[in-house]
């Protein structure tokens, strides 16, 4: 299915640009044309105000000239025009003022009132004259015509274009770089959706933050994945030696049976039958590593005794210790039975660890329980051999190499691991030190927070 080509971000800002440009052009071009009519009709009736009170006065003087013959009732541009009581106008009057009424307040000389016809203003002042022995009340009446707005509007238009028109090639440049960057990273980041991890982002910090907190964590996560890609290989690998060590022994008897070459047969049953049971347990820890790794993996954190449990699992390795003349010491602390976490992946755990010191202790192990402020400490100790340096700082964290113990039993190496994720499902803490003297020894040490016995279980994940 063929992708719909979407608008880029150079593309959405220059739109985005363009439409604020002209949405204020617009705007600054309406609100000049209202501006600029505000001022000139403020400008014309100041100007019409001074001269209708000019002419008012000159009317009132010489009443006579204006009322006469010679008058004619008009002086350039002024005019009077009668007003009947009820402030309407009398005689000849100009087109653009007939209907005008003026209220009983504006009839009163001096107060000059203003009309505005299209792109014209009108003033009337009204002033009292003796007209054949009788005062009537007449308004000088004085026009202006408005300056056009058009001019300084389109003038004020034009500005606001050409500004948004170079903000537009500034942004555009400046957005020219921003957008290349996020195609590289976004083309990256697609290499890697498709597994190619060959390639990272550029090691030059970019001056934007947003973008640079984009590269770097894109970094992290190249650099998480191909971790996590070694990991992963190195585990394949292993687990492939694992699978295969005991697999070419059982090929190896069961074709000699057929061939009528073992003069032992219960010995090569044996030796199968261990092997088959070393691959159960491969397996069996593949299953519960694969269970850990999964979203769906839960644990019940709720206040339990450990007492029951300590003892029981002691004296499960010290039957398993037995034909080895292996000593199990256990000892809890009174104030250290009830801590917080899951029964059954808190005994599994538990297990790993003991297998793993019964699997390489000489003569004893001692499982010590104290308290140690809001947690409960528990510590597995051995006289082992001790663990390499190489693979003490990695043993919680990846597969290790099986070695045969004392018992000759090989695990499948991920007893350690296991028991790790299990406690850090149930907030916990795992350690590990050795040599713990001279002739080796281990200690692991797992910390569980100290119950209280009104809390409520919960699940977490």
């Amino acid at each position: 299915m063929r992708r719909r080509r979407r608008p880029t971000i150079r593309t959405t800002l220059r739109a985005g640009l363009a439409t604020t440009a002209v949405t204020t052009a617009l705007a600054a071009g309406v609100g000049t044309l209202l501006i600029f009519r505000s001022i000139a009709l403020h400008e014309n009736e100041s100007f019409l105000a001074r001269q209708a009170s000019v002419a008012a006065n000159v009317a009132s003087r010489a009443e006579h000239f204006f009322l006469g013959p010679h008058g004619a009732h008009t002086f350039g541009a002024r005019r009077l025009v009668r007003l009947d009581p009820s402030g309407h106008l009398g005689g000849p009057v100009p087109a653009e003022l007939h209907g005008v009424v003026l209220h009983p307040p504006q009839l009163v000389p001096g107060h000059v009132s203003f009309v505005v016809r299209g792109d014209t203003v009108w003033a009337l002042d009204p002033v009292i004259l003796v007209d054949r022995h009788a005062q009537r009340t007449y308004a000088v009446v004085l026009h202006r015509s408005l300056p056009s707005e058009l001019v300084p509007a389109l003038f004020v238009v034009a500005l606001t274009l050409l500004a948004a028109l170079v903000a537009i090639l500034l942004a555009d440049a400046y957005t020219r770089r921003v957008s290349s960057v996020v195609a590289d990273l976004a083309a990256l980041a697609e290499r890697v959706s498709r597994g190619d991890l060959a390639q990272a982002p550029p090691s030059e910090p970019i001056a934007q933050r947003e973008l640079d907190d984009l590269r770097q964590a894109l970094a992290e996560m190249i650099a998480s994945l191909r971790s996590a890609s070694e990991r992963q290989t190195s585990f394949l690998l292993a687990i492939s030696h694992d699978l295969r060590t005991p697999l070419t022994s059982i090929r190896g008897f069961a074709e000699a049976i057929e061939d009528g070459e073992v003069v032992q047969p219960a010995h090569a049953a044996s030796v199968i039958q261990r092997e088959a049971q070393r691959i159960e347990r491969l397996l069996a820890d593949l299953m519960s590593l694969a269970r850990l790794e999964a979203d769906g993996f839960r644990v019940t954190v709720t206040p339990l005794d450990l007492g029951d449990l300590v003892e029981h699992l002691a004296e499960t390795a010290r039957l398993r210790g037995r034909t080895q003349g292996l000593e199990v010491h256990a000892s809890l602390a009174p104030d250290a039975r009830s801590v917080l976490g899951d029964p059954e992946r808190l005994s599994q755990a538990l297990a790993n660890i003991l297998d793993n010191a019964v699997k390489f202790a000489r003569s004893s192990i001692d499982v010590i329980v104290t308290r140690r402020l809001e947690s409960v400490r528990i510590e597995i100790t051995d006289d082992g051999p001790g663990i390499p340096p190489s693979v003490r700082d990695q043993l919680f964290s990846r597969q290790v190499a099986p070695r045969p113990g004392r018992n000759n039993e090989i695990g499948s190496g991920l007893g350690l691991l296991i028991a790790a994720r299990l406690v850090q499902a149930m907030h916990g803490r795992l350690g590990a030190s050795s040599p713990i003297r001279s002739d080796g020894g281990t200690r692991i040490v797992l910390e569980l927070p100290a119950a209280v016995h009104d809390r409520v279980p919960s699940q977490v994940g």
